[in-house]
């Protein structure tokens, strides 16, 4: 599959996991530069979160709510998170 994308000035970066029962998961990072370590750390947090939660997302419902503890894993990996600024 394609992992990196370069549309303009910005980078998109993916990875994917399968769940145990077979599910593709994927991770998607919007960057402004490409790091080389990019598809690394993002591949690291897609594994670190199927591992982390198999079983929910086997017999997940839709609720996000599920995943919020995912943030400390995103944050060991790339550092401290800016929150989104939603209007």
């Amino acid at each position: 599959g394609l992992d990196l994308v370069r549309h303009g000035d910005v980078f998109v970066v993916q990875a994917k996991a399968n769940t145990s029962s077979g599910q593709s998961i994927h991770g998607t990072i919007f960057a402004n530069k490409m790091d080389p370590e990019l598809h690394e750390k993002v591949t690291e947090l897609i594994n670190r979160f199927v591992s982390r939660f198999n079983d929910e997302l086997n017999n997940w419902t839709g609720l996000t709510t599920t995943f919020s503890s995912a943030i400390e894993d995103a944050e060991d990996i790339f550092g401290p998170l800016i929150p989104s600024q939603t209007k």
